[in-house]
């Protein structure tokens, strides 16, 4: 398993996006633990709003091993979000 040298912040913008990813898909398909868990990312990050900037990571501050490391992963990820959107519709979506 990799570690980390340098530890990041938690990053509470990304909560607070994740939170609203996840109650505006987790409501119409009507999935109670994924709207649920969708409104306490959206707490988490509007509790730590004032750490909004001052944890917030951007592409120009990772190093080149971690810019490649999620590109990589975001393509892969990707991938598998077309593919299971792919079978989802394949077997009949919603009916």
């Amino acid at each position: 398993m990799a570690k980390k040298k340098n530890k990041r912040p938690i990053d509470y913008y990304s909560f607070f996006i994740i939170g609203i990813i996840w109650t505006a898909f987790g409501i119409p398909l009507k999935n109670f633990a994924l709207w649920g868990a969708g409104i306490v990312f959206l707490i988490i990050g509007l509790v730590n709003k004032n750490k909004w900037k001052k944890n917030r990571v951007r592409w120009s501050d990772l190093t080149p091993e971690e810019i490649r490391m999620k590109t990589f992963l975001i393509i892969i990820l990707g991938i598998l979000v077309l593919a299971g959107l792919t079978a989802w519709f394949y077997v009949g979506g919603l009916k």
